[in-house]
């Protein structure tokens, strides 16, 4: 899952606990050792070094030790068991010593014997900020510019790419799939995970494979081209894998290349399509600009409109792309929703909480357990994208996706089990400039862009798909995943 938490130019200091309450987070997923100065203490171990039989000079060491850095922020999290009075004063004594430390420490903190002079220090100190609960510790950190991502209490394990790739393969034909058709797909998601994509990845199998033996998936369809004429197509995929039907828009939209008119593609009855950049990027490729929007043909309905309590649309996602000369294409794949259901799940299974929530309740609240889109789907659902104009977004796409293209769309009383797509496509001369110069435009664009002045702090400027996000893979090749997903395949494999 990447980092968790960082405090970007600044020196934090941690105390947890392996046997942690809902509010705490692992230190593995504290800091990166290559670049934020996190120190992470185990305070159980700590302790124990305190109370023990030696605890004299082994004590005395494992809290100098602690002071070798001064520390920005102290940060105590909430456990079950009680801080001793050698820890908190301990703090306490680092504190008062540094002109810029803070503590950041739970309500009510008592040492071994009662209340601690930590809980003195709370009532008139300007050093130490109190929290009660998750919702306070989150908000007190990002006062400190702690920025959190989510946390993530499984961790991930690597394995070799062909090993789950063949693995994946199984899983999928032992649920009926034929093995070029899993091929293809397995192929398409060990990409995505590739790209920094898990959500959707690998974490798909065990949906596909269930959702053959349900019927939702034909595995033994294959889409259907209906021309209507030389700009206007339909395909029906006939509830085939998505990725199938994605390789038949590509195919389509290159093959009417050939004028330079505008062309149209609707796309109904699809499985799940997965990343829509895996569609856009390849017509880029050969020179053209897409515009893409997808719907769930009615299912799926997770996300609240702007201003509603209820979930009454889905994720919507839409993509565009579009040649850079010399360069990647720029390609936009996005959700119209504050994240992806795939983002969700990925984060569920990786046994983690948000903190940023994209989720909601009926009262407006965050939802910070990803699991209860799942299991309570009459109280809590996704929001849109930047609010208002995420739902704007998901208006559109459900418009040309699912009533122009459709008729499957969230009011039709419909809850279809897979995607319909609209896509546009356009040569580069539609507008009898020659390619050339749009492209050399577009190269201008780019590099305009990119050259601006960066943020201290950041890389600069960015295009989308310019690069994927950092892959999760190791020195060794091997790919990182999350250990019960793994055992997943592997028992679908019958490995």
């Amino acid at each position: 899952m990447g980092k968790t938490w960082s405090h970007p130019g600044k020196s934090l200091l941690v105390f947890c606990e392996k046997q942690m309450d809902p509010t705490s987070i692992p230190s593995e997923q504290i800091g990166d050792a290559s670049g934020d100065r996190v120190q992470v203490v185990d305070v159980d171990a700590l302790e124990q070094s305190l109370w023990g039989p030696s605890s004299g000079t082994t004590a005395a060491a494992a809290l100098a030790a602690l002071a070798t850095a001064e520390h920005d922020l102290i940060v105590l999290f909430q456990r079950v068991g009680r801080y001793s009075e050698e820890v908190t004063n301990w703090a306490i004594r680092h504190a008062s010593a540094s002109g810029r430390c803070r503590i950041l420490s739970p309500v009510g903190m008592v040492g071994a014997e009662g209340p601690s002079g930590f809980e003195q220090l709370l009532s008139h100190s300007t050093k130490v900020t109190a929290y009660s609960g998750e919702a306070e510790l989150h908000a007190a950190l990002r006062a400190w510019r702690v920025i959190p991502m989510g946390k993530v209490w499984r961790h991930p394990i690597e394995v070799g790419l062909e090993e789950v790739a063949q693995l994946a393969v199984k899983a999928l034909q032992r649920a009926g799939a034929p093995e070029d058709a899993a091929s293809d797909v397995v192929g398409s998601l060990v990409n995505a995970e590739l790209e920094g994509y898990p959500s959707h990845g690998l974490l798909r199998v065990p949906e596909y494979a269930k959702s053959i033996r349900t019927g939702r998936i034909d595995a033994n369809a294959t889409p259907e081209k209906h021309r209507i004429d030389g700009t206007r197509m339909v395909i029906d995929g006939r509830w085939s894998f998505g990725e199938l039907v994605g390789q038949t828009v590509v195919e389509s939209a290159i093959a009417s290349r050939g004028g330079n008119a505008p062309a149209v593609i609707a796309v109904r009855r699809s499985g799940h399509l997965g990343r829509l950049a895996h569609i856009a990027k390849p017509i880029a490729e050969v020179g053209m600009i897409v515009l893409g929007f997808s719907n769930f043909s009615g299912g799926a309905q997770k996300v609240a409109p702007f201003g509603g309590a209820e979930a009454r649309l889905a994720t919507n996602p839409l993509v565009f792309g579009c040649p850079v000369p010399g360069d990647a294409p720029l390609v936009v794949d996005m959700s119209s929703s504050a994240s992806s259901d795939g983002s969700v799940q990925a984060v569920a299974r990786a046994g983690g909480v948000f903190v940023e929530s994209p989720l909601s309740d009926r009262l407006g609240r965050p939802a910070s357990y990803p699991q209860d889109l799942q299991r309570k789907p009459t109280e809590t659902f996704l929001t849109g994208a930047a609010g208002y104009k995420g739902f704007c977004l998901a208006l559109i796409a459900e418009v040309l996706s699912g009533v122009l293209a459709g008729p499957d769309f969230v009011a039709s009383g419909k809850r279809s089990r897979g995607n319909a797509a609209f896509f546009l496509t356009l040569p580069l001369e539609v507008f009898e400039r020659t390619a050339h110069d749009v492209a050399a435009d577009v190269a201008r664009l780019a590099a305009y862009l990119t050259s601006c002045p960066p943020l201290p702090g950041s890389n600069g400027v960015r295009l989308p798909g310019s690069r994927s996000k950092t892959m999760p893979v190791s020195d060794t090749g091997r790919l990182r995943i999350e250990a019960g997903l793994l055992e997943e395949i592997t028992r679908l494999a019958g490995a």
